[in-house]
This record gives C-alpha cells, sequence and structure tokens, in this order.
C-alpha cells in the first residue's frame, strides 16, 4: 500500500527525540517513537537500524483510508446536567451502523437545552477506503 504522510520529529526537554509518522487521507498518526539523542544521531550519520526507547503502533486499520466525520443531533431525554452521563447516554443510544460515535461533549454548543428539551451536537466518524488516486487528490486539497 502506498500512501501520503506526514513526518514530524521533536526535540522535548526530557533529551529525546520523538518521531511521528502521519497519514494524510485518515490523519491518523500511526507511529509515535520516541528515541535518545545520541541514536538519532547515529541514524543520521548512516548508522541505519538504531534502537528506539519507546514505539508505539496504532490505527493501522485505518491507514490510507479516508476520515469522514458528520455533525449529528439527538435529542436526549434525561434530566441531568452530569455531562458524563449524558455521554454514556450518547454512547448507548446514538449508535449508526458503520461509524462511531464521538461522544466528547465538552464544548458550549455540544449541550442544548431549550424549553426543557436536551439535545446534545456531537460527531460520527467513519473511514471508508479511497484509491491512490484518490489519496493524492485529499492530500494535495489539504
Amino acid at each position: 500500500m502506498k500512501i501520503n504522510g506526514t513526518l514530524s520529529i521533536s526535540f522535548p526537554s526530557d533529551g529525546s527525540v520523538n518521531i511521528r509518522i502521519r497519514d494524510d487521507a485518515s490523519s491518523i498518526v500511526f507511529v509515535d517513537m520516541c528515541v535518545s539523542h545520541e541514536e538519532f544521531s547515529r541514524a543520521l550519520s548512516t548508522l541505519a537500524e538504531r534502537p528506539v526507547i519507546s514505539c508505539d503502533v496504532r490505527g493501522l486499520e485505518y491507514v490510507g483510508k479516508q476520515c469522514i466525520t458528520e455533525r449529528r443531533s439527538i435529542v436526549c431525554p434525561l434530566a441531568t446536567g452530569n455531562r458524563g452521563e449524558l455521554s454514556e447516554w450518547l454512547k448507548e443510544n446514538a449508535k449508526e451502523e458503520g461509524w462511531t460515535v464521538n461522544p466528547y461533549l465538552g464544548s458550549q454548543r455540544s449541550v442544548d437545552r431549550d424549553q426543557g428539551v436536551t439535545t446534545l451536537n456531537y460527531s460520527v466518524t467513519k473511514y471508508v477506503e479511497i484509491n491512490n488516486q484518490e489519496a493524492a487528490t485529499v492530500a494535495s486539497k489539504e
């Protein structure tokens, strides 16, 4: 599989080097690596395959797929102001086939109360297959 991606290298104050690789289509950081300054320098000076401190790999099932996010609203029957309870209710009651519900309700407009009716504003996400030509088009639009 061929993808378009972004490489990010940062130097935190703890003396390590963080390296991240992000897939442009899905916007997922699928490799997050930490290496010492010494090993990073050795890798740059032709000593390949250096050991790392840690390396997290995640979201590989989404790499190369396009991320689609849509907004949704749902009326909630709960008479509570507790966003944690509302979020749990949302996870259980707003499921849609093929979509993942983002139950985050921390923004100002995510919980709307009007005349005793509570409306939850949230988002759903899914990842869809795209061919390499479409992936190049998506990447060029960003």
